[in-house]
């Protein structure tokens, strides 16, 4: 009788055990989630506690909450490595990004059928130690070596999308022509369609291209201090030897009919860009919404968009004034 209750109580404690750890498991998943500083453990904890749970204050330091966040990690990288090994066949996605301390990665994902519809997932950000085709692909194995368990993925790809940029798409030394070198000719290529120039360097070479030989870099007006409104101000003002030039151009009608123009072009533009970029899109709906876009787009040759910012701004002009410009 009394090992019987002994055993009782040490399933219970085990139990309190658990529930604790989960919770202090949930805290720790939704610091990496919102991008915490990890020093937040702590206080959450504590809430927690406030909050009437029933936790004790052990392991609640930073050094703790990035021990989960690594055990987390581990165990959704072993979940994806399984659901990849699983698969028939898989598309990988690749896009350049920058880390925390600015150097250049790729962001690594992969497209899988799951109960019978594609779904994207993250395999991870990759550092990388050359900006050339194989080092573009080096990291990318990299990234999948990481997950912590052989997937055997490359022998299922049917797919590899990326920008247009050379070094992913170029057919004689680009990523896709070492891909089909190495798995085969049956790898199809797919360029990002929402995907928009993100480098100083690719933004220079458009300013060159359009004439305008100083960029400045521009910076966001939507930060909640007016110190943010006055950075952006001085990149839009910063001298450039052009300022009255511009001035006088951006002054003219026909320049500002055609920016209104634009704004409905990038309206409809936008609109396909988030249709594309859903995880449930199927090719039926994709070419239908394509053909949508390109029918609108055709109008517009013809006719303001109904009810779209050029109809408005050409309605607000003076009667009698007439606005012309090469669409």
């Amino acid at each position: 009788m009394v090992l019987h209750s002994l055993r009782a109580q040490a399933t219970k404690a085990d139990d309190a055990a658990l529930r604790e750890v989960k919770m202090k498991m949930n805290v720790a998943y939704c610091i990496a989630k919102e991008e915490l500083p990890f020093t937040k453990f702590k206080p959450l904890t504590v809430l927690c506690k406030k909050n009437s749970a029933d936790i004790t204050p052990s392991y609640d330091n930073h050094v703790r909450c990035g021990e989960m966040i690594a055990t987390i990690a581990d165990d959704m990288k072993l979940g994806l490595a399984e659901e990849i090994a699983g698969s028939h066949y898989l598309s990988v996605m690749i896009d350049g990004d920058t880390d925390a301390s600015n150097k250049e990665c790729e962001m690594v994902y992969v497209q899988i059928i799951m109960n019978g519809k594609p779904v994207n997932k993250l395999v991870g950000q990759q550092e990388l130690q050359h900006g050339h085709a194989l080092g573009v692909l080096q990291a990318k194995k990299t990234a999948f070596e990481q997950l912590g368990q052989e997937t055997d993925w490359i022998s299922k790809l049917v797919g590899f999308g990326a920008d247009g940029a050379a070094v992913n798409m170029g057919h004689r030394g680009g990523v896709i022509a070492v891909l089909k070198e190495e798995v085969g000719e049956h790898v199809i290529p797919w360029h990002c369609m929402p995907h928009s120039p993100k480098s100083q360097r690719e933004l220079q070479a458009v300013g060159i291209m359009l004439g305008v030989h100083h960029i400045s870099n521009p910076s966001s007006v939507k930060g909640t201090r007016w110190i943010h409104v006055e950075c952006a101000l001085h990149a839009l003002l910063k001298p450039s030897g052009q300022d009255e030039q511009i001035k006088c151009e951006m002054e003219r009608a026909e320049f500002c009919a055609f920016s209104h123009f634009m704004a409905d072009v990038f309206a409809e533009l936008g609109s396909i860009s988030q249709i594309l970029q859903a995880n449930d899109l199927i090719l039926p709906k994709a070419s239908a919404e394509l053909q949508r876009t390109v029918s609108e787009l055709e109008g517009m040759k013809l006719r303001p968009k109904p009810g779209g910012m050029l109809e408005k701004f050409l309605s607000s002009q003076p009667e009698g004034e007439t606005v012309m410009f090469q669409v």
